[in-house]
C-alpha cells in the first residue's frame, strides 16, 4: 500500500466498520477527474468505491463541504426513489461525508457496470436515464432538501464572470512569463477577440430560469455506467443544482459527442444530438436542437472563464488551464461555424 492508501484504509476501517473488514484496496487505472482521487475497497461483505476531495472550497467557490453534504442527501433520496443513480453509504455516525483533516471522503456501493461503448444503444440509454432523472427528481425531495438544493450555485458562473470579463482579460494579458502556467495563458491571449464574439452570441440566454428543477450538469461518458441489461446508471452529482434542463442536456450532448473522440465534427455532434433526442423521451419544442446548440456555446464560454477566474482567485486547479486551448476553444470554434 502507498502511504495515502494506508490512510484511506484506516479511515474506512474506523468510520465504516459496518461495511466489513478490508481485504483489498486499490486505485482505478484511470480517473475521470483530477479533482477527486478514487479508491476501490473490497471487504468481506461487498465492493465499495471511495472518493476524496482535498480542497472543496476552492473547487466550488465557498463552502464546498456544505454543497457536497446537500448533494449527497439529494442523491440518497433519488436512490430511495429508484432513480438510476449511484448509492451512497453512510458512515458509522449516519453521516454521508467523512472529514479526514480537511479532505472530504464519501463511500458508495460499487456498481457492477461498464463504461460507454459509444453505440446508439448506449447513447439512447444514457439519454433515457438523465431524462428520467429530470422528470422525477424534484418529486423525490422534501421541501427542506429542495430549498437547500435551490440555494446551491454553480461555482464561478458566467453570470458572475462575464461581469469580471475585463479584469479577467487583464489578468490573462499580464500573467507573469516566469509563472508555472504561462504557456497556457500565452496561448489564450490569442483567443480573446474570439471569446468576445462568443459572449455576444449567448448574451440573451437566462441561466436563472427553472430554479425548481434539479439538474446534474456533469453527465458525460465518464459519469455513467451500464449494467449487463444495458440500463444506464448516473454517477457523480457533485455539480448538481437547480436550473434549466436545456443547459444540462446541452452539456451531456456536447460531452458525449466530442469527449475523448477523434471525430470532432459537426456530423458527429448531429449524430449524438439526434439519438439523444430519441432516447430522452421528454417534451421537446420544434427549436429544441437549436436551443441545445446555443447552450453548448454558453457552457464552453462559462467553462473557459471559470477555469481562469478560479485560478486567478485561488491559485488552485491550474492543471485545468491546458484544457482551455486544447478542448474548449476548439469546441467553440466548431460550434460557431455550425
Amino acid at each position: 500500500m502507498t502511504d495515502d492508501s494506508e490512510q484511506v484504509a484506516d479511515l474506512f476501517s474506523k468510520n465504516y466498520p459496518h461495511c466489513g473488514k478490508i481485504s483489498k484496496i486499490w486505485q482505478p487505472d484511470s480517473t475521470a477527474s483530477c479533482s477527486n482521487t478514487h479508491y476501490f475497497i473490497e471487504t468481506s461483505d461487498e465492493l465499495f468505491f471511495l472518493k476524496q476531495l482535498a480542497d472543496p472550497d476552492a473547487l466550488f467557490q465557498g463552502d464546498g463541504s456544505t454543497r457536497l453534504d446537500t448533494v449527497c442527501h439529494a442523491t440518497a433520496a433519488f436512490a430511495r426513489g429508484e432513480l438510476p443513480v449511484e448509492v451512497i453509504v453512510p458512515n458509522a455516525t449516519k453521516q454521508l461525508l467523512t472529514d479526514r483533516n480537511g479532505v472530504i471522503c464519501r463511500v458508495y456501493k460499487a456498481i457492477d457496470g461498464r463504461q460507454t461503448e459509444d453505440t446508439v444503444a448506449d447513447l439512447e440509454s444514457a439519454a433515457f436515464a438523465i431524462g428520467e432523472f429530470h422528470r422525477n427528481a424534484v418529486g423525490l425531495l422534501d421541501s427542506f432538501l429542495l430549498k437547500k438544493l435551490k440555494g446551491l450555485k454553480a461555482p464561478y458562473p458566467l453570470t458572475e464572470t462575464k461581469n469580471k470579463y475585463d479584469q479577467i482579460k487583464e489578468f490573462i494579458r499580464t500573467y507573469p512569463n516566469d509563472a508555472p502556467f504561462y504557456v497556457s495563458y500565452e496561448a489564450l491571449i490569442e483567443e480573446l477577440n474570439f471569446l468576445d464574439k462568443c459572449l455576444a452570441k449567448i448574451n440573451n440566454l437566462d441561466d436563472n430560469s427553472a430554479l425548481d428543477q434539479p439538474v446534474h450538469l456533469d453527465f458525460h461518458p465518464d459519469n455513467v455506467l451500464f449494467l449487463k441489461s444495458g440500463k444506464a446508471t448516473i454517477i457523480d452529482f457533485d455539480n448538481m443544482m437547480c436550473g434549466p434542463v436545456i443547459k444540462c442536456t446541452a452539456f451531456s450532448v456536447l460531452r458525449f459527442a466530442w469527449m475523448k473522440q477523434k471525430d470532432q465534427s459537426l456530423s458527429r455532434l448531429d449524430h449524438v444530438l439526434n439519438h439523444w433526442q430519441s432516447g430522452y423521451q421528454g417534451d421537446q419544442s420544434s427549436d429544441w436542437q437549436s436551443s441545445v446548440r446555443d447552450w453548448m456555446i454558453y457552457l464552453e464560454v462559462e467553462k473557459v472563464l471559470r477555469i481562469v477566474y478560479r485560478h486567478w482567485k485561488t491559485d488552485a486547479y491550474g492543471q485545468f488551464l491546458e484544457n482551455v486551448t486544447s478542448r474548449h476553444i476548439p469546441n467553440l470554434k466548431t460550434l460557431l461555424n455550425s
